[in-house]
């Protein structure tokens, strides 16, 4: 389990205009560990005596809303997969007693098929979610109602019809929705719609993936050819994004001259914005390394500034980032010599490394306050550590590893976690947070 680690020499990185950016790679790579199959049974859950569990619900996923502490789930994921009889509830704090808003008399199947969910509106006001059948081809139409299940009625936009394999990205105001929608051949669409005017707009088709949006542009993932290796490789991009009231009332296509790329000599990932900037947080690395066959190429995390171009080494050697909310924190990790990733919470005033743990899998989830953060510790489960002190604490005693999925509520009061039953199935868990 992580703790607080004494304040290092880390210098704060100068912003200097770099002339032709560069991956700058600077660790050996690490040949990737060869998998090993092990049959495990699932632990008997045991939580930490510290941790106070409010609640425990038969729900696969939880979504909070953004103004209150309540949220809506679904039971998507059964003892045998997929259900097709799908509940929604709402549950509000503090009894976190789920009530049954499922709109009658509409097909909402494709909730569990999908990466769309159910999404809030900015203000609470809304839910926006994906209806339709399953057996309809993976189509789906999107749908809008009340937090209480009433007022339901199905957007009559010709890009929200029948549209195949919808995502939710994310929201660029109050009322303005961006998401994407699978176009076959491994292309993305990006589309902006208006969910009181229903104004449409598509943005563009990309080989790849959208990611959030920052003041001005949204985040792509581009998948380009590594020069004739017959291979492929990614690259950070930008799209802009149009003022709300230049949206049209009538689908458009944005020509794609309009894509934004970091660049084309080496690779690059989008991992986060920087809060309330347009500078975009990347992993680099050098794609000769990968068409020599390096299984683990060196990477670096790096701040691109959009507008300007600059693009500013921050980690050596760092393969994943995120901001904390306030923009004052960097969560990273390493890897080690031994192939495991190292977590590390890096303080950006200072230069000062406040926190380290071994032995991790992927990024920390902040607290809307930036006051906690939980990670995953292979060995141990999920651990909640405390930003101020480093004190963490492991979820469970035991059983650890059948905890997933952390999500925070709006104020930072309470964690919903997922729970992997024996049989397959999945629940919820409701933690107040001290």
């Amino acid at each position: 389990m992580g703790t607080a680690v004494a304040p290092t020499t880390t210098p704060v990185p100068t912003l200097t205009h770099t002339q032709s950016p560069s991956p700058m790679p600077t660790n050996t790579p690490t040949p990737a560990a060869t998998p090993t199959l092990i049959w495990q049974f699932l632990l008997e859950l045991q939580w930490s005596t510290d941790i106070n569990v409010i609640a425990t619900l038969a729900a696969s996923h939880v979504y909070w809303a953004p103004t209150k502490n309540q949220f809506v789930t679904d039971n998507c994921i059964g003892p045998l997969g997929y259900t097709t009889a799908v509940l929604i509830n709402q549950v509000n704090a503090p009894a976190f007693s789920p009530r049954d808003i499922t709109p009658q008399n509409i097909p909402i199947s494709n909730i569990c098929i999908t990466d769309f969910g159910l999404n809030w509106s900015p203000e609470g006001e809304h839910i926006i979610f994906a209806g339709g059948k399953s057996e309809l081809l993976l189509h789906s139409d999107l749908w809008i109602m009340d937090p209480e299940g009433n007022d339901v009625h199905q957007f009559d936009s010709e890009i929200t019809r029948m549209v195949w394999l919808p995502t939710f990205i994310d929201w660029i105001d109050e009322k303005t929705l961006f998401f994407s929608n699978y176009n076959g051949g491994g292309v993305d669409v990006g589309r902006i719609f208006d969910i009181d005017t229903e104004a449409s707009m598509t943005l563009d088709e990309i080989g790849g993936f959208f990611n959030q949006t920052s003041q001005h542009y949204v985040a792509v993932n581009r998948f380009v050819p590594m020069g004739g290796s017959g291979l492929y490789s990614n690259v950070a991009g930008v799209l802009p994004l149009p003022d709300s009231s230049q949206i049209p009332q009538n689908a458009v296509h944005v020509d794609s001259t309009n894509l934004y790329v970091l660049t084309y000599e080496f690779g690059s990932r989008f991992e986060d914005w920087l809060v309330d900037t347009d500078n975009m947080l990347v992993t680099t690395w050098d794609w000769k390394q990968i068409v020599d066959g390096t299984l683990a190429p060196s990477t670096n995390l790096q701040l691109w500034e959009v507008d300007t171009g600059r693009l500013v080494l921050l980690i050596p050697g760092a393969t994943q980032g995120r901001f904390s909310p306030d923009g004052h924190y960097l969560a990273y990790t390493t890897v080690d010599n031994t192939g495991s990733e190292d977590l590390h919470i890096l303080d950006r005033r200072t230069g000062n490394i406040i926190f380290s743990d071994s032995n991790v899998n992927g990024i920390p989830v902040w607290s809307p306050e930036s006051t906690y953060f939980v990670y995953t510790q292979v060995e141990e489960g999920l651990v909640m550590a405390e930003v101020g002190n480093g004190r963490s604490t492991l979820l469970a005693l035991n059983g650890g590893s059948r905890l997933f999925n952390p999500q925070w509520s709006y104020d930072g009061a309470y964690l919903s976690v997922g729970i992997r039953r024996e049989d397959g199935g999945v629940e919820t868990a409701v933690l107040q947070i001290p």
